[in-house]
């Protein structure tokens, strides 16, 4: 398949679910209320942070399945490496959900501060909660096979039904009966179809298979990864620390219906993250190939271009949520209240996610490699930098202080991080990579912001924000198109290779 329809396929399957997230917000919230929409923020969160026990193998078995189209390992490896991940998997899974049962009801009483809802009901919710994170697992250890065998067109069909059974077909169920536990279980039932089906389609493409294979496990295959498994495993703990750490501390000092505005604040700007995702999905494996076959040329072709594209399309998005955040919740929402408290804060995360997505850029670059330690100490540093920072201006200053705390320390990344790491790994190009692949885009940002923040206008209808929103986005998008005029051709080119 040609990267084009790759990137294609993984922009439709991601669009297609933030479009249905975003769409059902106001309808949970109308039927759930806002406090029970607290615990969907919650469990988005307890997902986000319970990937720390996946300790990178998804990453790493994505990246050897790479290898294997590539001709550099076997089949027979292939298989075993895979089945060996699920085994361990399967123990996390069972050993999360244990957890989740015995520390529900302290989770309940001494941590989450509950006005509407029942405490019996919240714990119920937290093993709930720990089922659908066991089920998670699997489903993402392949679904990195899958990527790794570049079967994006495939894995995005299978998205976009889920998605939409996911997020669409609980709402009969909630007009049934309006239950936070009701709809939990209805997830809980969607994830674990999604693991059992990836699952099959990911053996699909490691056939055929020998004798009684599939109950083996080979513990030394493990050990001939381990130091570069080990490492990015190390690494996501820290990233997930770094990303998910201002929700469990403002979790402790926000009620829940303050959680609740905060959650619509991050799933808001998570729309940056999953713009981006689908690039850094289909570029991953493609740098691995190219670095695995030696094609250098080709292989700073394809990282530069990946750059340009970033700026291209992301920051249309970034510009929207940056110059009008109290148009993007109001138009959304319906909520004047939730809008005028997010107005001031989903600015400054905006900022901090859209430069977030260029340092992910880096971090394909070390993947692909296959030396994934520099990455790892830059995440250490960050944390050692962010984490105090965030605990002091979270207890004193609340959602903004830590937002602003975000921003500030990816800037810093940005500005002073990268330049080591492109020292190491793309000598003597990083000026011209950020000269002409961030600086033009980001002047353009700037200015536009400038220009909306003193000439736009006050009062807005829901429609008339919605109309306003779309004419942002799509005239920061024209005129990146003009300024990168003369890499169009050259990414055409790219997206159309096989």
């Amino acid at each position: 398949m040609s990267l084009r329809l790759n990137l294609a396929a993984n922009y439709v399957g991601q669009f297609w679910g933030v479009l249905l997230s975003i769409i059902m917000v106001p309808v949970y919230l109308e039927m759930l209320g806002l406090e029970a929409y607290a615990i969907v923020g919650l469990n988005t969160m307890v997902q986000n942070w319970l990937i720390l026990l996946d300790v990178g193998l998804s990453a790493t078995l994505s990246r050897e399945m790479s290898r294997f189209r590539a001709g550099t390992i076997g089949l027979e490896e292939s298989q075993l490496l895979c089945l060996t991940f699920e085994k361990i998997f399967l123990f996390l899974g069972l050993t999360t959900f244990l957890c989740f049962y015995l520390m529900s009801d302290a989770i309940a009483t001494e941590w989450l501060t509950s006005y509407e809802i029942d405490v019996s009901v919240v714990s119920n919710c937290i093993v709930i909660m720990g089922a659908m994170a066991g089920c998670k697992w699997i489903a993402g250890i392949y679904r990195g096979a899958l990527i790794g065998f570049e079967k994006h067109v495939m894995l995005n069909v299978f998205n976009v039904v889920i998605y939409t059974i996911r997020y669409v077909a609980v709402v009969p169920i909630l007009m049934f009966k309006s239950s936070i536990e009701l709809f939990l279980l209805f997830q809980l039932c969607t994830i674990l179809f999604e693991s059992l089906f990836l699952r099959y389609l990911a053996l699909k493409n490691l056939k055929p298979f020998v004798g009684k294979k599939l109950f083996l496990f080979d513990f030394g295959l493990l050990q001939k990864r381990g130091k570069f498994a080990f490492t990015l495993s190390f690494t996501t703990i820290i990233w997930i620390v770094i990303t998910q750490i201002d929700k469990l501390i403002l979790s402790k000092y926000l009620s829940l219906k303050e959680f609740a505005v905060f959650s619509i604040i991050t799933l808001v700007v998570s729309g940056i993250t999953i713009m981006s995702g689908p690039l850094t999905q289909a570029i991953r494996p493609r740098l691995t190939y190219l670095y695995e076959r030696q094609d250098i040329s080709r292989f700073n072709e394809t990282y530069f271009l990946a750059t340009r594209f970033v700026s291209m399309v992301i920051l249309s998005a970034a510009f929207v949520l940056i110059a009008m955040p109290h148009e993007v919740i109001w138009g959304w929402t319906g909520n004047m209240d939730i809008a005028n408290q997010a107005a001031d804060i989903l600015p400054w995360y905006a900022a901090g996610h859209m430069i977030v997505a260029y340092l992910s850029i880096t971090y394909l670059l070390q993947v692909a490699k296959g030396n994934v330690t520099l990455h790892l100490k830059g995440n250490i540093l960050f944390a050692i930098l962010f984490i105090p920072m965030l605990i002091y201006v979270a207890s004193n200053f609340g959602m903004l202080g830590a937002a602003k705390a975000w921003f500030a320390v990816n800037l810093v990344f940005l500005l002073f991080w990268v330049p080591i790491v492109h020292r190491y790994f793309l000598p003597k190009m990083h000026f011209q990579w950020f000269v002409s692949s961030l600086v033009p885009y980001l002047v353009l940002l700037c200015l536009l912001t400038y220009l909306w923040e003193t000439y736009g206008a006050e009062e807005l209808t829901r429609f008339q924000s919605f109309v306003i929103l779309l004419l942002g986005g799509s005239v920061f998008f024209s005129l990146s198109l003009l300024l990168g005029k003369k890499y169009l051709k050259p990414m055409y080119r790219l997206l159309s290779e096989k």
